[in-house]
């Protein structure tokens, strides 16, 4: 999970009222997406104010991030992994795009540069297609 300044993972077998412990925490960041490849063990997020999505191993909980993308993004939100294609859809509120990453290639293309306030996202790997939504309305489009 997400909150401002830090990344999160929830250990499902805490008991009630046990503290998490923050996988990534910086004080002059904002964190909005989070997802994860279990194959890679990384984790991925999206940071508001570096205007990038980066990652974290899994495994080296003390590693430092590092930075997957940053071009054509300016207030990144969502982010989504297709762990069969191995690709990470990231969704650019004020540029109004989907831009489709090869994370371990740093390879990346827009997919879709026509949208309106675009914020989260998931896909669907089975049947490749992702959903987004915006703000205000909490409108939901399907893109096969």
């Amino acid at each position: 999970m997400t909150e401002e300044n830090s990344v999160q993972g929830i250990e499902l077998s805490l008991s009630a009222g046990e503290p998490m412990v923050p996988a990534v925490s910086h004080g002059d960041t904002q964190f909005l997406g989070v997802d994860f490849d279990f194959s890679n063990k990384v984790v991925f997020f999206t940071d508001f104010h570096l205007e990038s999505v980066l990652m974290k191993s899994m495994d080296a909980p003390m590693s430092d991030e590092s930075f997957v993308w940053s071009k054509w993004l300016y207030q990144p939100e969502g982010v989504a992994y297709d762990w069969t294609a191995q690709l990470l859809y990231v969704t650019d509120h004020k540029f109004g795009t989907i831009t489709v990453v090869q994370p371990f290639k740093k390879q990346a293309r827009i997919a879709r540069d026509d949208l309106q306030q675009p914020r989260d996202i998931v896909v669907h790997p089975q049947k490749g297609s992702s959903h987004f939504c915006f703000y205000p309305g909490l409108r939901i489009l399907l893109i096969l």
